[in-house]
Protein backbone atom coordinates (compact mmCIF):
# COMPACT_ATOMS: atom_id res chain seq x y z
CA UNK A 1 0.00 0.00 0.00
CA UNK A 2 1.28 3.55 -0.54
CA UNK A 3 2.43 5.92 1.88
CA UNK A 4 -0.23 8.66 1.58
CA UNK A 5 0.07 12.06 3.59
CA UNK A 6 -2.39 13.19 6.23
CA UNK A 7 -3.76 16.35 5.28
CA UNK A 8 -6.30 16.81 8.55
CA UNK A 9 -5.82 14.52 11.69
CA UNK A 10 -8.29 15.15 14.56
CA UNK A 11 -8.23 13.06 17.85
CA UNK A 12 -10.61 13.51 20.48
CA UNK A 13 -12.53 16.88 19.12
CA UNK A 14 -15.23 18.35 20.96
CA UNK A 15 -17.62 21.01 20.48
CA UNK A 16 -20.19 22.64 23.07
CA UNK A 17 -21.70 25.33 23.19
CA UNK A 18 -23.49 27.04 26.33
CA UNK A 19 -27.09 27.17 26.76
CA UNK A 20 -28.03 30.65 28.36
CA UNK A 21 -31.44 28.84 30.42
CA UNK A 22 -29.84 27.32 34.05
CA UNK A 23 -30.95 24.16 34.88
CA UNK A 24 -33.50 23.47 37.53
CA UNK A 25 -30.84 22.86 40.16
CA UNK A 26 -29.35 26.35 38.38
CA UNK A 27 -26.19 24.41 36.01
CA UNK A 28 -25.24 25.83 33.46
CA UNK A 29 -26.47 23.70 30.37
CA UNK A 30 -24.32 22.50 27.51
CA UNK A 31 -25.40 21.42 24.12
CA UNK A 32 -22.67 18.75 22.68
CA UNK A 33 -22.86 19.35 19.23
CA UNK A 34 -19.50 17.27 18.68
CA UNK A 35 -18.13 14.69 21.01
CA UNK A 36 -15.01 12.61 20.59
CA UNK A 37 -14.34 12.43 16.83
CA UNK A 38 -11.58 11.24 15.92
CA UNK A 39 -10.23 10.55 12.15
CA UNK A 40 -8.09 11.43 9.10
CA UNK A 41 -8.62 12.92 5.74
CA UNK A 42 -5.44 11.16 3.48
CA UNK A 43 -3.99 13.31 0.28
CA UNK A 44 -6.49 12.37 -2.41
CA UNK A 45 -8.96 10.52 -0.38
CA UNK A 46 -12.40 12.56 0.17
CA UNK A 47 -14.23 12.12 2.97
CA UNK A 48 -18.04 12.20 3.23
CA UNK A 49 -20.01 12.41 6.32
CA UNK A 50 -23.76 11.46 6.64
CA UNK A 51 -26.34 11.57 9.62
CA UNK A 52 -29.92 13.00 10.73
CA UNK A 53 -30.71 16.60 10.64
CA UNK A 54 -29.33 18.34 13.71
CA UNK A 55 -26.27 15.78 14.53
CA UNK A 56 -23.81 18.04 14.73
CA UNK A 57 -22.51 17.96 10.74
CA UNK A 58 -22.22 21.12 9.72
CA UNK A 59 -20.79 22.11 13.24
CA UNK A 60 -18.00 19.39 12.58
CA UNK A 61 -17.20 21.88 9.34
CA UNK A 62 -17.53 24.66 10.76
CA UNK A 63 -14.63 23.85 13.46
CA UNK A 64 -12.34 22.04 10.85
CA UNK A 65 -12.59 25.33 8.79
CA UNK A 66 -11.82 26.96 12.24
CA UNK A 67 -14.86 29.41 11.93
CA UNK A 68 -15.55 27.71 15.70
CA UNK A 69 -13.04 27.09 17.84
CA UNK A 70 -13.00 23.56 19.26
CA UNK A 71 -13.71 22.92 22.87
CA UNK A 72 -11.28 19.92 23.38
CA UNK A 73 -9.28 17.66 21.07
CA UNK A 74 -6.59 18.18 19.05
CA UNK A 75 -6.92 18.74 15.16
CA UNK A 76 -3.69 19.03 13.07
CA UNK A 77 -2.75 20.23 9.99
CA UNK A 78 -0.73 18.78 7.69
CA UNK A 79 1.09 17.16 10.46
CA UNK A 80 1.03 20.79 12.64
CA UNK A 81 -1.81 22.32 14.83
CA UNK A 82 -3.31 25.67 14.18
CA UNK A 83 -1.13 27.25 16.38
CA UNK A 84 1.81 26.31 14.63
CA UNK A 85 0.95 27.35 11.40
CA UNK A 86 -0.56 30.62 12.43
CA UNK A 87 1.75 33.04 10.31
CA UNK A 88 2.65 36.33 11.71
CA UNK A 89 0.12 38.21 9.30
CA UNK A 90 -2.33 36.64 12.21
CA UNK A 91 -1.40 38.95 14.30
CA UNK A 92 -0.96 41.80 12.07
CA UNK A 93 -4.77 40.83 11.23
CA UNK A 94 -6.24 40.68 15.10
CA UNK A 95 -4.91 44.13 15.99
CA UNK A 96 -5.87 45.96 12.57
CA UNK A 97 -9.55 43.92 12.38
CA UNK A 98 -11.52 47.26 12.70
CA UNK A 99 -9.70 48.89 9.75
CA UNK A 100 -9.81 45.44 7.83
CA UNK A 101 -13.47 45.06 8.22
CA UNK A 102 -14.23 48.65 7.09
CA UNK A 103 -11.83 48.11 3.79
CA UNK A 104 -14.33 44.76 3.56
CA UNK A 105 -17.24 47.13 3.95
CA UNK A 106 -15.86 49.90 1.80
CA UNK A 107 -15.05 47.13 -1.45
CA UNK A 108 -18.90 45.79 -0.43
CA UNK A 109 -20.31 49.31 -0.77
CA UNK A 110 -18.33 49.84 -4.24
CA UNK A 111 -19.30 46.25 -5.31
CA UNK A 112 -23.37 46.84 -4.35
CA UNK A 113 -23.24 50.32 -6.47
CA UNK A 114 -22.00 49.15 -9.55
CA UNK A 115 -24.62 46.50 -9.08
CA UNK A 116 -27.30 49.02 -9.27
CA UNK A 117 -26.00 50.78 -12.00
CA UNK A 118 -26.12 47.59 -13.93
CA UNK A 119 -29.77 46.36 -12.83
CA UNK A 120 -30.84 50.19 -13.81
CA UNK A 121 -29.21 49.84 -17.04
CA UNK A 122 -30.59 46.42 -17.43
CA UNK A 123 -29.87 44.60 -20.80
CA UNK A 124 -28.28 48.19 -22.28
CA UNK A 125 -25.61 47.60 -19.43
CA UNK A 126 -21.86 47.48 -21.17
CA UNK A 127 -19.71 44.64 -20.99
CA UNK A 128 -17.14 46.99 -19.30
CA UNK A 129 -19.54 47.97 -16.66
CA UNK A 130 -20.85 44.31 -16.38
CA UNK A 131 -16.60 43.43 -15.93
CA UNK A 132 -16.08 45.86 -13.00
CA UNK A 133 -19.04 44.66 -11.57
CA UNK A 134 -17.86 41.43 -11.31
CA UNK A 135 -13.68 42.63 -10.31
CA UNK A 136 -15.76 44.85 -7.91
CA UNK A 137 -17.59 41.63 -6.40
CA UNK A 138 -14.36 39.09 -5.96
CA UNK A 139 -12.36 41.97 -4.41
CA UNK A 140 -15.05 42.48 -1.50
CA UNK A 141 -15.46 38.84 -1.33
CA UNK A 142 -11.85 37.98 -0.76
CA UNK A 143 -11.39 41.26 1.32
CA UNK A 144 -14.17 39.48 3.46
CA UNK A 145 -12.52 36.08 2.97
CA UNK A 146 -9.22 37.64 4.34
CA UNK A 147 -11.13 38.60 7.43
CA UNK A 148 -13.46 35.46 8.58
CA UNK A 149 -10.11 33.10 7.75
CA UNK A 150 -8.62 35.50 10.88
CA UNK A 151 -11.41 36.62 12.79
CA UNK A 152 -13.97 33.80 12.54
CA UNK A 153 -17.46 34.63 13.98
CA UNK A 154 -16.37 37.34 15.95
CA UNK A 155 -16.77 39.90 12.72
CA UNK A 156 -20.03 40.52 13.90
CA UNK A 157 -19.35 41.44 17.59
CA UNK A 158 -21.04 44.63 18.94
CA UNK A 159 -17.09 45.79 19.91
CA UNK A 160 -14.92 44.99 17.39
CA UNK A 161 -12.16 46.09 19.32
CA UNK A 162 -12.48 44.09 22.21
CA UNK A 163 -12.94 41.03 20.20
CA UNK A 164 -9.43 42.19 18.54
CA UNK A 165 -8.00 41.99 21.83
CA UNK A 166 -9.41 39.10 23.03
CA UNK A 167 -8.33 37.06 19.79
CA UNK A 168 -5.03 38.92 19.75
CA UNK A 169 -4.47 37.88 23.24
CA UNK A 170 -5.42 34.26 22.55
CA UNK A 171 -2.85 34.17 19.18
CA UNK A 172 0.08 35.45 21.63
CA UNK A 173 -0.60 32.82 24.54
CA UNK A 174 -1.02 30.22 21.80
CA UNK A 175 2.78 31.49 20.14
CA UNK A 176 4.12 31.63 23.00
CA UNK A 177 3.22 28.04 23.89
CA UNK A 178 4.71 27.10 20.42
CA UNK A 179 7.42 28.47 21.06
CA UNK A 180 7.70 26.97 24.58
CA UNK A 181 7.03 23.50 23.13
CA UNK A 182 9.82 24.05 20.15
CA UNK A 183 12.34 25.01 22.70
CA UNK A 184 11.11 21.48 25.05
CA UNK A 185 11.63 19.47 21.33
CA UNK A 186 14.73 21.03 20.61
CA UNK A 187 16.48 20.04 24.49
CA UNK A 188 14.61 16.80 24.30
CA UNK A 189 16.79 16.25 20.60
CA UNK A 190 19.73 17.00 22.45
CA UNK A 191 19.96 14.86 25.37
Amino acid sequence: MENKKVLISVRNLKKYFPIKRASFLGKPQILRANDGISLDIYEGETLGIVGESGCGKSTLGRVLLQLYPQTAGTTMYYGRSLEELAPKYVAETLKNLPKYLKECQKAEHEYRKLEEECRAKGDEASFELIEKRNDAKGHWEKKLSDVVKVAGGYIVADDLKEASKILLHKYNIDATLVRQQQAIDSLQVKL
